[in-house]
């Protein structure tokens, strides 16, 4: 009869600690939390996850993906809620809907570390709590690789069309300048031989204006135009495709699906990812309700490009100018830009669609 009893009681034991096992392995420690729109193949999420679970294999954690069915607050809520009932330690969230419900949710699940990815809607007065931080990009440096990449492929008639003058434009806006500046004086090129014009066209509603304003720079002598922003970029790639020439998107990568797109600077969120990992994974280290901005000397902005696009501008010349920033011999500074240099001229002008629009981009 002991006998018995003992192999029952082993048993029992045995199959607690094989169902303690399955529950550990099946918890995972990474979640990331979309809209309806899911991960997808493509864009942000899919970026966001794909790194997750790259993290995930080599550290033997699992990532786990939590998309709402509909966008509706209570079915995001539902996600953040099922996330910290599966164990996830670490959630991710990217985009307004999605970073709105982790910032209602913060509070809720004290135990779980959230991390926002970019901005939402809101997000100049948001509040983090202390299990929460937020990965910003530097828009500068997209505005710089830009500038740069434009006048070192050969194009010294540059243009721009930005939407709102917000943060976000006029930080590309003066990177652009000053990646221009840069690639110029390591060309020695002349006085003046570089020219940068551009619009702020009050808002970054995508209109058929803004399309019109970058056509208007094509057609007074722009050799390239950069859209600010994901709306302006979709206007300019309109306004390339008429005119048939080469244009810059920011703030998005539409290097891959627009043939007019010569290369893309944007948000690397791999390296975002990554950083943000780290700080989770480090004792002590994570920002407890703290924005980080991230860049290219966090690799979490950069080129898209297919280089057959470019004239003579190849990856060495790319590495180059990383090493050149990491190494502080290329310097970007967020602050506006309101003149160019000996090398560069630079103005703003009114919006070609408007009545006040004189002169032309050259």
């Amino acid at each position: 009869m002991r006998r018995k009893l003992q192999c029952i009681i082993l048993s029992v034991l045995l199959i607690v600690s094989m169902s303690s096992c399955a529950f550990t392995k099946a918890s995972p420690r990474y979640g990331l939390v979309t809209d309806s729109s899911g991960v997808g193949k493509t864009g942000a999420n899919a970026d966001i996850m794909n790194t997750l679970l790259q993290i995930g294999k080599q550290n033997e954690n699992e990532a786990r993906a939590y998309e709402a069915a509909t966008d509706r607050a209570s079915d995001l809520n539902a996600q953040f809620d099922q996330a910290a009932r599966d164990g996830v330690g670490l959630a991710f969230a990217c985009g307004d809907r999605a970073g709105e419900a982790l910032l209602r949710s913060q509070s809720e699940h004290r135990k779980v570390k959230y991390v926002l990815i970019g901005d939402c809607t809101g997000s100049e007065e948001l509040k983090l709590e202390n299990n929460t931080m937020r990965c910003v990009f530097r828009y500068e440096d997209m505005g710089f690789i830009a500038g740069y990449v434009a006048v070192m492929s050969g194009y010294r008639s540059l243009a721009f069309v930005a939407g709102a003058y917000d943060d976000m434009s006029k930080r590309i806006v003066s990177g652009y300048v000053q990646g221009a500046e840069y690639a110029a004086e390591k060309l020695h090129l002349e006085e003046g031989a570089v020219s940068v014009t551009g619009t702020y066209a009050g808002t970054s509603e995508l209109t058929p204006l803004r399309m019109a304003d970058a056509l208007a720079f094509y057609n007074s002598g722009a050799e390239i135009v950069m859209g600010v922003g994901k709306n302006m970029s979709a206007a300019v790639s309109k306004a390339a495709e008429h005119a048939e020439r080469m244009f810059i998107s920011t703030d998005i990568d539409l290097s891959v699906t627009d043939t007019n797109c010569i290369f893309s600077a944007c948000p690397l969120y791999s390296g975002a990812v990554t950083a943000a990992v780290k700080y989770f994974e480090t004792k002590d280290a994570f920002p407890e309700g703290k924005t980080i901005e991230c860049g290219i000397t966090e690799d979490s902005v950069g080129l898209a490009v297919d280089y057959t696009k470019l004239r003579t501008f190849t990856d060495d010349n790319y590495r180059t100018l990383k090493s050149d920033i990491n190494d502080g011999k290329a310097v970007i500074s967020p602050e506006e830009t309101t003149r160019g240099n000996a090398y560069v001229s630079f103005r703003i002008v009114n919006a070609p669609s408007s009545e006040g629009y004189t002169g032309s981009a050259s």
